[in-house]
């Protein structure tokens, strides 16, 4: 989609903003997707410049900021977001937010119009032990803490958890706290990955605790069932409500209807007569809402 060639520009000038080694990306200046299109189609680029140049300006300024103190004086990704809305107009999605670099009162810091109903979270794992040996500075109850004020601060949120199954020394109680913990109400699909050993890495010399393929195998068939049944659950949730879509240029099959994208991240058909990079609104029923698509 746009929307991901759009980040490719953002990543082109600033590559991420890096916070502790944890790269936080700006996904989705919605604005800017709709102001570069129109840009394009006209062939006036300079109709577009001078705001692309301030975003990635003060994505440059804040990259350097980041790196030194989250919550005290230095501008940080709160900052960042807020002066972003200032302008209005537009949507932010904030993806692929690691856990250690999310705190409860960054989520505070961002629940403005404007900030999507959407996060994706790399979760890995349910189990604290399995976490510890990870190298992961985060336990279970810090990610359920994540997900309740998730929930409180953006009704609706749909949030996307990646999950590595297979670790070595997995045991089923291990799989089974994982299970628990994606089980949560917030999350509404998976992003499942048997483990794979790395060279060099402290994980690829545990050979003698690794969990045999085809354990790994139905493991993550059955995360990867539940997150297909979970998607579909918190998609229905969502009926009756009225939303904001972006209009993408993907095309409904059935319809030939464009396919736009809700804040909390639902796949829709757009109405009739829509154009892509249009917002608009719309109220989620059955039918309009993309069953089959991730």
């Amino acid at each position: 989609s746009f929307i991901l060639e759009y980040e490719t520009i953002l990543r082109a000038s600033a590559p991420a903003i890096c916070l502790h080694k944890i790269e936080i990306f700006l996904f989705g200046l919605e604005i800017e997707y709709n102001m570069w299109k129109r840009a394009q189609k006209s062939g006036n680029v300079r109709y577009a410049e001078p705001l692309m140049v301030e975003i990635e300006s003060k994505i440059t300024a804040t990259k350097r900021q980041l790196s030194k103190d989250l919550y005290g004086d230095d501008y940080g990704l709160v900052h960042l977001v807020r002066d972003l809305l200032e302008k209005g107009g537009f949507r932010i999605r904030l993806s692929s937010m690691e856990p250690i670099g999310l705190s409860t009162d960054m989520l505070e810091g961002i629940a403005y119009p404007g900030v999507c109903r959407h996060l994706h979270i790399p979760v890995q794992s349910g189990s604290d032990r399995i976490l510890e040996e990870m190298g992961r500075m985060y336990s279970s109850d810090d990610i359920i803490e994540l997900f309740d004020r998730g929930m409180e601060l953006f009704p609706g949120i749909g949030i996307g958890a990646d999950v590595i199954v297979g670790f070595p020394g997995e045991t089923e109680k291990d799989f089974g706290k994982t299970v628990d913990l994606i089980s949560h109400p917030a999350v509404a699909y998976l992003h499942v990955f048997p483990f794979s050993a790395r060279p060099g890495t402290p994980a690829a010399s545990m050979r003698s605790e690794m969990i045999h393929t085809e354990t790994v195998t139905d493991r993550a068939e059955y995360l990867r069932s539940l997150s297909l049944e979970k998607r579909k659950r918190f998609r229905r949730s969502q009926i009756g409500t009225d939303v904001l879509v972006l209009v993408e240029s993907r095309t409904d099959g059935d319809s030939g209807r464009l396919i736009g994208m809700t804040d909390n991240y639902i796949p829709v058909i757009s109405p009739q007569g829509s154009r892509e990079g249009e917002m608009v609104e719309m109220t989620l029923t059955e039918r309009n809402i993309c069953w089959n698509i991730r």
